[in-house]
Order: C-alpha cells, then structure tokens, then sequence
C-alpha cells in the first residue's frame, strides 16, 4: 500500500502565507492499472482537499475564494503526483 500525501503547503503558502497539515490518501500501487480504481482515489483526493482547506480557512474574510483556490491548487498537485505514479505502474506493466 503506497501513500500519497496531501501536502497543501505549497498552495496554501501561496494563498495565505499558513501552511496545512496535511491528509494521507493511501492506494495500492497494483491497482493503478485499473481506471476505475484511480476515480476512486481523485475522489478521495478531491475529498480530503475539501476537508483540509475548508478547515484552514473556516471563519476568515473573504474565506470563500481562499478555501476554492486551496482546493483547486492542492488536488492539482496531488492528481499530478498520482498521475506521476499511475504512469509509473505503466511503464514497469509494459516491460
């Protein structure tokens, strides 16, 4: 079981200057191979995004816009290192 983490520092740095703590989506690398299973952890991934922005930013002005840019910035980059592993598991399938 691979773990991917939700490291929304880096977009919660850029939106605010704080930085989250972060959530662990975890998937099997063996099943990359297997379409409907990658829907199901970018759901998950969309899912845990939800849950860390909206907390970093619950209460603030102008919380609104802040918690739908965390949102977009920190499942960009966590599909594009899910994305980095699904290619991977494709490259060593193809060998």
């Amino acid at each position: 079981m691979t773990r991917l983490s939700l490291f929304a520092t880096a977009a919660s740095a850029l939106l605010s200057g704080s930085a989250l703590a972060g959530t662990a989506v975890r998937f099997d690398h063996d099943q990359l191979g297997d379409p409907s299973y990658v829907e199901e952890i970018r759901e998950e991934i969309k899912t845990a995004a939800e849950k860390e922005c909206r907390a970093e930013y619950r209460g603030e002005y102008g919380s609104a816009a802040k918690t739908r840019g965390c949102i977009r910035a920190t499942t960009k980059v966590a599909e594009a290192k899910l994305d980095e592993a699904v290619e991977q598991k494709m490259i060593i399938a193809s060998r």
